[in-house]
């Protein structure tokens, strides 16, 4: 598919995607996890973060490479929700999965941890002042995920 033609059918695309998806996201804990990550995702101009999730460009070069098998660049990653949505579950199933585990099953501190992992790139700062309110929009938008019906 040509770029161009990619370009006029990616947003379409991508929005029957997303409106099809949103209602099951309560059936599975990662794909909460992810869209709750971008529903929380700070609100900020910064030129250095991409996509709806606020990804840096180092993040995104590693990320596409394991998860799509090529770098992609991240404007071109972030006019493709799509592809942007299937990186980050790619990335936070195995946190997810590994701090829920951390966490003794207890999958709401997993959430915590994953999402302390998803902004410092440490799962111990789950208990940090400077990200609890980051940390608390996180978890209240999973849950709401995971109970709608």
């Amino acid at each position: 598919m040509s770029r161009a033609l990619w370009k006029r059918v990616a947003v379409p695309l991508s929005l029957l995607v997303t409106l099809l998806w949103i209602p099951a996201a309560h059936a599975d804990p990662v794909a909460a996890l992810v869209e709750a990550l971008r529903q929380a995702a700070p609100n900020t101009d910064d030129p250095t973060l991409y996509t709806d999730w606020k990804m840096q460009e180092g993040a995104i070069s590693r990320w596409t490479r394991r998860c799509v098998g090529v770098q992609v660049p991240p404007a071109e990653l972030a006019e493709n929700p799509v592809m942007t949505r299937e990186t980050v579950t790619c990335v936070m199933g195995p946190v997810l999965v590994q701090q829920t585990s951390l966490a003794g099953g207890d999958e709401e501190l997993g959430v915590r941890r994953a999402a302390a992992w998803w902004m410092t790139g440490d799962p111990e700062q789950y208990q940090s002042v400077a990200i609890a309110s980051y940390l608390d929009r996180v978890l209240r938008h999973y849950r709401t995920l995971r109970t709608a019906p």
